[in-house]
């Protein structure tokens, strides 16, 4: 008798085991399902010049917006924004001083060894907030997206 009562318990506790576990499979299946949908449609990444979330393409100058998610992620796509304006004035002096040194060439050497000069030095601090912008962006852009994963 007390075999049989043994038993039957043990069988009880393991269809309560298993139905535990379905049940707990089922609902993290849920949240999995919940957090890929999020990953596919909210989640931004870059794709080429312009930057995706979901199935639309931004612009840089259109991402402002998306980054209202995260004020972490704003303040640094702000300062990705500011490296890139920067870049973009040296990038243009540069080439100025490069064109001004093309027309001086005849005339005084001085005058076109110095803006040949003055054309590297912006290329190389141009070159250098082009690599603050790209660090900037991607930092902004992870941390979007690890506000919008987590902050649950």
């Amino acid at each position: 008798m007390l075999r049989l009562y043994l038993f039957t318990m043990y069988k009880i506790l393991n269809i309560t085991i298993l139905m535990v576990l379905i049940s707990v499979s089922a609902l993290s299946q849920r949240n999995i399902d919940s957090l890929r949908r999020l990953y596919n449609d909210k989640l931004m990444y870059r794709y080429g010049n312009s930057f995706r979330v979901g199935s639309e393409r931004f612009s840089f100058n259109q991402l402002e917006n998306e980054f209202q998610i995260s004020d972490v992620g704003l303040g640094v796509y702000r300062q990705a924004n500011n490296s890139r304006n920067v870049r973009m004035i040296l990038s243009g002096l540069s080439i100025i001083s490069s064109v001004a040194a093309i027309a001086y060439i005849d005339r005084d050497i001085k005058t076109t060894s110095t803006l040949l000069g003055a054309s590297f030095l912006l290329s190389i601090g141009s070159g250098y907030y082009l690599k603050q912008y790209n660090e900037r962006l991607d930092k902004a852009i992870w941390q979007r997206n690890k506000d919008l994963l987590f902050a649950r």
